[in-house]
């Protein structure tokens, strides 16, 4: 009975499968079958504990290995020597060059090379360590599959990308955490729907791993086989060392080691609570994040106070970004804004007035290992404006440690009890609101507004 079990399903498998998938010729019985049985001279199941074996045409190829608790024949009901579908039932398990799968039910549709597994199904391949899924359809003639409901760890992503070398800002596997569709070509993923969400785990086994999410997920592959760009499009969040990020659409380059944020961009960072930008590149070969017309709120710059004596708190300790059409930013600190920019200033008590900034160019200097802002360095076309200060200036410097501003370069400005100010030099007093003048000139001195010591402070020099 067994060499005529053998002879009908191998007989099945020529007709059925040498036609549309010539890459399998034969098929083995490899495990006793308990119970087989046969209706009007067809076989209709095989039971007991099932494994079969489909032997492909090339010898180097790796056969497909079948088993089940019962596997049943479907012939169509015009006739016919070839069955439509053999399904297979209960601790099914597949092992194929696709991996290994095992699952509740499978079902090979013969006339349309399909094989579809379903009911909590499971698996492993040389580039995924472990997957599952609602349900996967796989086309045996193409090699293309669609997975219903994956989740998959330690998808294999250890090569360097193209024209990349392994360190610490690539990252060696991906887990896709949630994904209700995926397409796969020739053994790779394609694009990913539904609602999609990924992590990308970095080689050093240190850094913050990135965990990306979008509405559609799309992959283009290296000729080395390992994904050199990941397209996100739609309700795009990525999470990782640039700060929380939203935005409309998102591409990473693998290979040139870059994440591009487009339209609706928005997001935090840990020393910024909200910004929102047209664009944002991240560099993580540099560290680098530049952003194009930015605005910001929530910018930290509290310095250290234990330098300063008691009661001399610092006048500034936030500052909002209205307008800034360029800028760079790494490890979350600003290093620079360019284009014309605004920002407002924010002082520690809710009583004080904020001060309005204004210039061509705005550089950031940081203590070594701070995070904010000791000073910023204004360049160009500089205006600040305050409750009772509106000056001007080729350039200003706002040192946070010791609350003073200073204007150098064609200074000049207005002050209550002083009209036309022009001065050499000009500094700030934030704390205090105070002012000291070099080279002064003004062409009114009011001394009523300035009160006798204010005014014997601002009297002009030469």
């Amino acid at each position: 009975m067994k060499i005529l079990v053998m002879a009908i399903v191998c007989s099945v498998a020529a007709s059925a499968m040498g036609q549309t998938a010539p890459e399998f010729s034969a098929i083995d019985i490899d495990k006793p079958a308990p119970l087989v049985e046969f209706k009007n001279s067809r076989l209709t199941r095989i039971s007991g504990g099932v494994e079969i074996t489909l032997r492909p045409e090339s010898a180097e190829a790796k056969p497909m290995v079948l088993a089940a608790q019962e596997i049943l024949f479907t012939w169509p009901e015009e006739g016919g020597s070839t069955p439509s579908l053999i399904t297979l039932e209960q601790e099914v398990r597949v092992d194929s060059p696709q991996g290994l799968i095992t699952s509740e039910r499978a079902e090979l549709a013969l006339a349309k090379n399909l094989l579809t597994f379903s009911g909590n199904v499971r698996g492993k391949s040389d580039q995924i360590s472990d997957f599952e899924a609602e349900r996967i359809v796989y086309d045996l003639g193409t090699g293309d599959s669609e997975m219903v409901g994956l989740r998959a760890t330690g998808i294999n992503l250890s090569s360097a990308p193209e024209g990349g070398t392994p360190g610490a800002t690539n990252f060696s596997r991906m887990d896709i955490d949630r994904a209700a569709s995926v397409q796969f070509g020739g053994g790779q993923v394609k694009s990913m729907d539904g609602g999609v969400a990924i992590t990308l785990h970095p080689s050093d086994g240190k850094s913050k791993a990135l965990k990306m999410s979008a509405s559609t997920v799309g992959f283009a592959w290296s000729a080395s086989g390992q994904p050199s760009v990941i397209e996100m499009r739609n309700a795009v969040r990525v999470d990782g060392p640039q700060g929380d990020i939203r935005s409309d659409l998102a591409d990473f380059n693998l290979a040139k080691k870059v994440l591009e944020f487009k339209n609706n961009v928005q997001g935090a960072t840990d020393q910024i609570e909200s910004f929102r930008t047209d664009t944002l590149t991240y560099n993580m070969d540099s560290g680098e994040t530049t952003m194009t017309n930015l605005t910001a709120q929530g910018l930290q710059i509290q310095t250290a106070e234990t330098e300063k004596p008691e009661g001399e708190e610092q006048s500034f300790s936030r500052m909002d970004i209205e307008k800034a059409p360029e800028v760079s930013m790494a490890a979350g600190k600003l290093n620079w804004i360019r284009g014309g920019v605004n920002i407002i200033m924010h002082a520690s008590k809710p009583d004080v007035e904020p001060l309005k900034l204004r210039a061509r160019e705005l550089t950031f200097a940081y203590p070594e290992g701070a995070t904010s802002p000791e000073r910023v360095l204004l360049k160009d076309e500089v205006s600040v404006d305050g409750q009772t200060t509106d000056i001007r200036s080729d350039a200003a410097d706002l040192n946070m440690a010791s609350n003073k501003l200073t204007f150098t370069g064609n200074v000049t400005g207005e002050r209550p009890g002083l009209t036309g100010l022009t001065a050499q030099q000009i500094v700030y007093d934030l704390r205090t609101g105070n002012i000291k003048m070099e080279s002064a000139r003004a062409k009114e001195v009011d001394r009523d507004a300035l009160g006798p010591e204010k005014a014997a402070e601002a009297q002009p020099n030469s």
